[in-house]
């Protein structure tokens, strides 16, 4: 890497939509990027980080389970009468 670049990674899923004029779009495993001043307002920002351990990153929701069908008064289940 030259000292003229620097990794940077996203803070959010948002900050993966931002593009550095000459290196291109941001990543979310990182993107090498010019140190310069585009890249310091992003630092700044708080939109990219340089600390990997601060990245954000997707993570699937946690599978979550289907309620059972309530019965609803289409199905007739809502109201019963005893004859």
């Amino acid at each position: 890497m030259s000292t003229n670049t620097v990794t940077v990674y996203p803070t959010s899923r948002a900050a993966l939509a931002i593009k550095h004029p000459v290196n291109g779009p941001l990543s979310e495993g990182g993107a090498q990027w010019l140190r310069d001043g585009f890249t310091a307002r992003m630092l700044s920002d708080g939109a990219v980080t340089l600390d990997k351990a601060r990245a954000w990153h997707d993570e699937a929701p946690p599978m979550r389970t289907a309620d059972p069908p309530q019965p609803t008064a289409a199905d007739g289940a809502a109201e019963t009468r005893q004859r």
